[in-house]
């Protein structure tokens, strides 16, 4: 089976605590949910292939698969991952004081 994702180990600050935690390469396949059989680990000494999707902790613990392009990715169940942009709206109306 070809590789679809490169899995970056490393430590992570929480959002929640504030602490400094590992994320080893098991617990971050698991926290993806994706099959460790399509990910090969990342090693410092060694060049890492370009064209896989990379896995790395993530301090907010949303841990969502990218989709292709930016597009919605199959772990998000059909929900937007990002929050729709709405123009500010102000509550008094400014006037000109000449």
């Amino acid at each position: 089976m070809k590789p679809k994702y490169i899995v970056y180990p490393g430590y992570c600050i929480s959002k929640t605590d504030g602490d400094k935690h590992w994320i080893s390469a098991d617990k971050l396949m698991r926290l993806y949910q994706v099959d460790p059989k399509e990910c090969i680990v990342s090693v410092p000494w060694k060049e890492s292939p370009q064209d896989l999707i990379p896995l790395r902790p993530k301090y907010d613990g949303n841990y969502t698969l990218p989709g292709p392009m930016g597009k919605i990715g199959p772990r998000t169940m059909g929900k937007s991952i990002a929050e729709p942009v709405r123009p500010m709206s102000f509550p008094f109306i400014m006037e000109d004081k000449e």
